[in-house]
């Protein structure tokens, strides 16, 4: 398993600027709490269609046809960027 970060296109200070208020950190305890167990998968993007969602989409299902096990065990939370974080 890798795990790989790619803020391509983020404002990093505004991000983490983000993140530390009091409503990050209220809603990411929000979601420990609905996805405990859950392998979480989390996509951050804009919606541009050239983007590649629809391959996440697709390499998610490719994974759940190889390792069944993990059905009902892997979230895939795609989040769309606010405007605010995008890079100027």
């Amino acid at each position: 398993m890798q795990v790989r970060i790619s803020p391509v296109g983020l404002h990093l200070a505004r991000l983490r600027e983000h993140m530390a208020s009091a409503d990050s950190v209220w809603r990411k305890g929000e979601l420990e709490a609905q996805f405990k167990g859950k392998l979480l998968i989390l996509g951050v993007d804009d919606m541009d269609p050239n983007k590649g969602i629809d391959l996440k989409c697709q390499a998610i299902e490719a994974l759940l046809r190889q390792h069944p096990e993990l059905v009902g065990r892997v979230v895939l939370l795609q989040v769309r960027v606010v405007e605010i974080l995008a890079a100027p």
